[in-house]
């Protein structure tokens, strides 16, 4: 009997094996492709509630989704552009702003803390909500979340600076602005503390 293919993708992830990133892709094209999450039951509980998409069920814990993040799965995939693509196809927008805050007691799993992945994917969120025409770039791997993000006003651009010493740290502002710029931005702020 063949294994049902969310059942075959839990083993290959629990597994770990060094041929993960040249099985996985493989596995996850086919779970999307049929659409596996749909008609799929979950427990929350004690109830029995549907799997609502993708990302549900690859956040969702085993023995009835995947117990992985959506920026692992686009990491293990990595060498497999199309599949990245097909990830990122299925990511679901954000949620519409001002919302009840229902979800901050909810027994849903959401406690992992912010990665580069994560924030990607919670920039392509909003970008599929607010500018699907980004949001379509990013998918299509012509921009980078973050760099749509920044387009689209949703993030500001920022810069690293290393703060060992002063010098270091005027060294790499020097690399972004001109010393004049820089000079009265100093000036500015410091008018700014002596007056109050």
């Amino acid at each position: 009997m063949q294994l049902d293919i969310v059942r075959e993708t839990q083993q290959i992830l629990g597994k770990g094996e060094g041929n993960l990133m040249s099985v996985l892709p493989t596995a996850i094209k086919r779970l999307i492709q049929d659409r596996a999450w749909e008609g799929r039951i979950k427990k929350v509980g004690l109830e029995s509630v549907e799997v609502k998409d993708f990302e549900d069920l690859v956040t969702t814990k085993l023995p009835y989704g995947l117990e992985t993040t959506i920026s692992d799965l686009i990491h293990y995939c990595r060498k497999e552009p199309e599949v990245q693509t097909m990830i990122k196809a299925e990511i679901g927008e954000a949620g519409k702003q001002g919302g009840t805050g229902a979800n901050q007691y909810s027994k849903e799993r959401n406690t992992q803390l912010a990665t580069e992945g994560q924030t990607a994917n919670r920039n392509l969120k909003r970008l599929k909500r607010d500018r699907p025409d980004l949001a379509e770039e990013v998918i299509a791997g012509r921009i980078s979340a973050n760099a749509a993000a920044i387009q689209a006003g949703f993030r500001k651009k920022t810069k690293s600076i290393p703060i060992n010493t002063p010098q270091e740290a005027v060294s790499a502002l020097l690399r972004v602005f001109d010393g004049d710029t820089l000079m009265a931005a100093l000036i500015d702020i410091q008018n700014t503390k002596e007056a109050s």
